[in-house]
């Protein structure tokens, strides 16, 4: 993979460390935060922004566009710090989803990992950030890669265990993605929390700290490993335009017929509404 001329790998290590400098940047300025749990994710974030996902900054609602979900929301710091990063420089559209491996326990994750799979939602890519720490302990499955990979599997998914920290394991995986027909793809990334944060990394008791007068000399290392300050990577434009959209000209094909004092229950009028605009607006 790293001979790949399409993957730039050392500008993604680069654009990586840039994004887990202004993370703590911004949660030591609000001195609140999660600046490992972004630490983890950095090189997911790197990738999909800057190699993977196709869109335009000046056109953000464009439905052409590629979506990124950031269900690991209390990683927002890399998020904005992505959008700052990009801003520098956005068929159908495909969706990335990245899960955090704490939230990977709960119902609703798999509730809908059956729903993609059932549906064949190959445009979906559902991204794990497996750091093996949650908020008070570690995580029930930890490191053990195997068994979220089994869990996966048999739910439907396509999946793939990378080095979450390898951006060219990652350009790699997420390339297979794009390819895949006709069922949706997980990604298991082992990472570690707090990566690149000397003394810090996968350690205990950082969850949802600013990381005060440590983040100074944190940044300084970060920088120390960055190659190339002044990179820039520019992300590539959808591949095509998304059908136009019409929603100011809905009609129903008749008008409600229903008598007064007639008991109608709820979900089928509301069906039958439905079937109306679908009648008269097939487009």
């Amino acid at each position: 993979m790293k001979g790949d001329k399409n993957v730039d790998i050392q500008a993604l290590k680069d654009i990586a460390n840039k994004l887990r400098i202004d993370s703590i940047v911004a949660t030591n300025a609000s001195k609140s935060g999660h600046p490992t749990s972004c630490a983890s994710m950095a090189e997911m974030m790197s990738v999909l922004f800057f190699h993977t996902m196709r869109y335009k900054i000046s056109a953000p609602k464009d439905p052409s566009a590629d979506r990124f979900i950031l269900s690991k929301g209390h990683a927002a710091p890399i998020l904005y710090a992505a959008w700052a990063e990009a801003a520098h420089q956005w068929c159908w559209p495909r969706v990335f989803c990245l899960v955090g491996d704490g939230e990977a326990a709960e119902g609703s994750i798999w509730e809908a990992l059956h729903f993609a799979s059932h549906y064949k939602l190959d445009n979906l890519v559902v991204l794990f950030d497996v750091n093996r720490l949650g908020q008070s302990e570690p995580t029930s499955l930890q490191h053990q890669m195997d068994v979220y990979a089994a869990r996966l599997k048999a739910f439907g998914l396509h999946t793939l265990v990378v080095d979450g920290h390898d951006v060219g394991e990652l350009a790699k995986a997420l390339d297979e993605a794009a390819a895949r027909a006709g069922q949706p793809t997980a990604i298991v990334a082992k990472t570690y929390k707090g990566r690149g944060f000397p003394a810090i990394e996968d350690q205990d008791n950082w969850h949802g700290k600013a990381l005060g007068a440590e983040g100074d000399k944190i940044i300084k290392h970060l920088q120390s490993q960055i190659k190339n300050a002044s990179i820039s990577l520019k992300p590539q434009p959808p591949l095509a335009e998304a059908p136009k959209v019409h929603i100011s000209d809905i009609t129903l094909s008749s008008p409600p017929a229903y008598k007064k004092g007639e008991l109608v229950a709820t979900r089928l009028a509301y069906g039958t509404g439905l079937k109306k605009i679908a009648d008269t607006n097939l487009r």
